[in-house]
C-alpha cells in the first residue's frame, strides 16, 4: 500500500508511525458515521455493507406534494410528470430512496415544464368552462326567443293570418310584457319558419303512418285559387292502438280520368315514402264521393286500386250521400231550382257592390241592432245552404227594404225583389230551415269520431219520421204562417215584419204542393242511399263487435 513502506529488517512501517502521528486519534468532523448512515437510509446495526438497503420515509409525502408511492411495487412516482406523460425515472418508477434524488427531481427541467404545462391546462379548462357557461346562457336566451317566434308562426296559418302580420304580433307580445329581446322581421324568415314547422309535422305524421300496419285513404277533387285541379288526400291509420286521421296533402291532377287520378295518388304515395314499388297491400279502405269516376263498377279509381289489393274496401262517403240527397231533392221541382238560383244571385248582388252592401248593413243595424253578411250557398260545401236560408229568414225585412230602394237603380234588383218579396219565398225559406236542420243533425252524427253502429238505423229512421211530419206542419213554417195572419182580400199585400209581400190563396196552395214534392223526394233519396239491407248489415256488425251485446 501507498501508506506503508518496507524497512531493512523486513518490517512494514506505516507512514503515520514514521511521522509520529497516532492512528488512534483521527481528525474529528461534525458528522458521525451513524448520522451519515441515517441520511443515506443505511441500517447502522447491519455490519454487511453489501446488503445495505435504503427505505422510503413517509414524511417525504408531506414535503413533496407531487410525490406518490406504489406500496406494491415499492416505487416512487411524480404525479405531475405522469399527467404530462414525461419520460423520466419518476414516471416509470423510481427506487432510489434518497432526499437528494427527490430534491434534484423537484428542481429538474422536466418537472418544472410539467408544472407549467399542468397549470396552463388548468387555466385553459377554467377559461373554456367559463366561456361555455356564458355561451349556454346566451344560447338558452336566444333559443327561448326563437321558440316564442316559432309558436307565433305556428298559430298564424291556423288562423289564416298572412306572414306580414308577424312583426305586429311580436310587437304586441312585447307590449303585453312578454320577454322578447329581438325577433325576425323579414318575410323570408317567416316563410322559412313556416316551412320548418311544416316539415317537422309532416315527418312525424309520415313516420306514424309508416309504423301503422294498415291504413285507409280518403280522396276528393277540388280546385285551388288558380283553378287548378287538386286531389285532396287524407290518411286514416293506427297509432298506439287508436285510430288517427291526418291531412296528408294535395296532388295536382292534369288527367281527371280514373287512370289519371290513380296515377296521381300513386305518385303522391311514392314521393312520401308510403309506397314501395307497386305495394299497396297496406291500403285496406278507400273513401270517396259518389262520382262515377270514383265508385264506378268497371273503370273507376276504386276498381283500379283493387288491382293492387283485392282486400281493399271502397266506401261512398256518408256526408256526401246526405249532401246529394238534400241537393237532388229539388230536382224536377221548378220553384226549388229557381230558389237555389236566386239565393246565389242575392249573394252576388251584395258581394259585387260595396254601396249596396253598406246600405243593407245600415238597415240591419237600424232594425236588428246587428249586422250579418249574406252567406254563399254552394253545393261544394255540405249542406251550406242552411246558413244562407237562416240569415235570409232572420233579416228578411232589411233585405226586402234594401231591394225595394234599389228597384229604380238596376233591373237586377227589381227581378230579385219580385221573387223574394213573396209569401212563397218566405214560406219555402222557413221550410228549408226546418228540413236542413234535421238533415244537418244526421250529417253531424255520421261525422263523429266514435259512433255506435246500432244507432245508425235509429237516427236514419228518426230523420225520415221527422220529414214525414213536416208534410203537415213544422216549427218555423207554423210560426211564419202565424206572423202572416189570414189571407189578404181584394188583392192587397200581406204585412210581415213591417214590409209588404205578395200573398194569396194560390200562393199558399202552391207552397203546399212544393212542400209535399220536396219532402217526398228527399225521403226517397235518403232511402236510396241508406237501403234497408245496408242498415241490417250495420246492425249485425254491431252485434258482432259490440261487447255490450
Amino acid at each position: 500500500m501507498a501508506s506503508q513502506i518496507r524497512t531493512g529488517e523486513g518490517r512494514q512501517v506505516s507512514i503515520a508511525d514514521m511521522f509520529g502521528i497516532s492512528a488512534k486519534s483521527p481528525t474529528k468532523t461534525n458528522t458521525t458515521d451513524k448520522e451519515i448512515d441515517q441520511n443515506n437510509n443505511v441500517d447502522p446495526n447491519n455490519s454487511s455493507t453489501t446488503s445495505r438497503k435504503r427505505k422510503f420515509l413517509p414524511e417525504w409525502l408531506d414535503k413533496f406534494y407531487w410525490l406518490r408511492l406504489d406500496k406494491v411495487k415499492n416505487e416512487m412516482f411524480c404525479a405531475t410528470c405522469s399527467q404530462i406523460n414525461k419520460s423520466n425515472p419518476f414516471t416509470s418508477g423510481c427506487t432510489n430512496f434518497q432526499m437528494s434524488t427527490l430534491t434534484r427531481h423537484q428542481y429538474s427541467k422536466d418537472h418544472s415544464d410539467s408544472v407549467k404545462k399542468l397549470k396552463l391546462q388548468s387555466d385553459f379548462k377554467k377559461s373554456l368552462s367559463n366561456s361555455t357557461n356564458k355561451f349556454n346562457e346566451i344560447f338558452d336566451k336566444s333559443e327561448e326567443n326563437l321558440v316564442k317566434q316559432l309558436r307565433t308562426v305556428y298559430v298564424m296559418p291556423k288562423r289564416n293570418l298572412p306572414g306580414d302580420v308577424f312583426s305586429s304580433l311580436m310587437e304586441l307580445q312585447q307590449l303585453n310584457g312578454v320577454e322578447i329581446d329581438t325577433y325576425y322581421t323579414k318575410p323570408e324568415i317567416v316563410s322559412e319558419m313556416e316551412c320548418s314547422i311544416y316539415n317537422v309535422i309532416e315527418d312525424n305524421m309520415l313516420n306514424d303512418i309508416k309504423s301503422s300496419e294498415f291504413m285507409g285513404i280518403m280522396l276528393d277533387e277540388t280546385c285551388d285559387i288558380s283553378i287548378e285541379k287538386k286531389l285532396v288526400i287524407y290518411i286514416r291509420y293506427i297509432k298506439d292502438g287508436k285510430i288517427r286521421v291526418s291531412y296528408a296533402g294535395n296532388q295536382r291532377v292534369t288527367d281527371c280520368t280514373a287512370e289519371g287520378i290513380k296515377t296521381a295518388l300513386v305518385d303522391f304515395l311514392r314521393s312520401k315514402g308510403l309506397m314501395v314499388d307497386d305495394d299497396l297491400l297496406k291500403i285496406m279502405g278507400l273513401g270517396t264521393d259518389g262520382a262515377a269516376v270514383m265508385v264506378g263498377c268497371r273503370n273507376s279509381v276504386g276498381m283500379k286500386l283493387k288491382e293492387y289489393n283485392r282486400m281493399m274496401t271502397q266506401v261512398h262517403c256518408v256526408a256526401h250521400r246526405l249532401n246529394l240527397a238534400a241537393s237532388q231533392a229539388g230536382k224536377g221541382i221548378q220553384y226549388m231550382e229557381e230558389y237555389r238560383t236566386y239565393i246565389q244571385t242575392l249573394y252576388r248582388f251584395y258581394a259585387d257592390s260595396s254601396v249596396r252592401y253598406d246600405k243593407l248593413k245600415d238597415l240591419q243595424q237600424m232594425l236588428h241592432g246587428k249586422v250579418k253578411q249574406v252567406p254563399e250557398g254552394t253545393s261544394v260545401r255540405w249542406l251550406s245552404l242552411e246558413a244562407a236560408v237562416k240569415m235570409i229568414y232572420e233579416y228578411f225585412d232589411s233585405i226586402v227594404m234594401s231591394l225595394e230602394s234599389d228597384i229604380d237603380l238596376t233591373g237586377k234588383a227589381a227581378g230579385i225583389y219580385r221573387f223574394v218579396g213573396s209569401a212563397m219565398f218566405l214560406l219555402c225559406t222557413a221550410l228549408l230551415i226546418d228540413i236542413l236542420t234535421v238533415i244537418g243533425i244526421l250529417n253531424l252524427t255520421f261525422q263523429k269520431d266514435h259512433i255506435n253502429l246500432s244507432n245508425i238505423r235509429k237516427n236514419v229512421q228518426t230523420t225520415l219520421n221527422s220529414l214525414e211530419g213536416m208534410n203537415i206542419t213544422s216549427e218555423t213554417v207554423s210560426k211564419t204562417l202565424d206572423d202572416l195572419g189570414g189571407l189578404p182580400v181584394n188583392g192587397e199585400k200581406s204585412r210581415y215584419k213591417n214590409v209588404d209581400i205578395c200573398d194569396n190563396q194560390q200562393i199558399r196552395e202552391r207552397f203546399s204542393t212544393v212542400r209535399e214534392k220536396f219532402i217526398n223526394n228527399l225521403k226517397d233519396n235518403i232511402n236510396a242511399r241508406f237501403p234497408e239491407d245496408h242498415l241490417n248489415i250495420l246492425e249485425s256488425l254491431d252485434i258482432v263487435f259490440n261487447p255490450k251485446r
